[in-house]
């Protein structure tokens, strides 16, 4: 995706947006595992199969991936400039 779009990440919408697009498919995947553990009776289910799976662990998820990318990118502004990657990836420094 970002060997396509070169410059997603250059604006400040085009950076959420990405962030929201892997943290959602992250949160699907995770569902999924969790879902299989879910049914398979290896987890507690008086809570109830919406509220333990989809809003605890999807919900939950998208949230913690985007604090992990929002200090991602903490790291990455700064660095930038000294590490060389294959894909046009920087962004603009304020």
């Amino acid at each position: 995706m970002l060997k396509n779009k070169g410059n997603l990440l250059s604006s400040v919408k085009g950076t959420v947006l990405f962030g929201l697009l892997m943290s959602l498919i992250h949160a699907v995947f995770e569902v999924l595992v969790v879902t299989f553990f879910y049914w398979g009776g290896s987890m507690d289910s008086s809570k109830g199969y919406l509220i333990t799976v989809i809003g605890l662990v999807g919900l939950g998820t998208i949230i913690h991936s985007m604090v992990d990318y929002s200090i991602a990118l903490l790291v990455w502004n700064p660095l930038q400039r000294l590490v060389s990657v294959p894909v046009s990836v920087r962004r603009a420094v304020k």
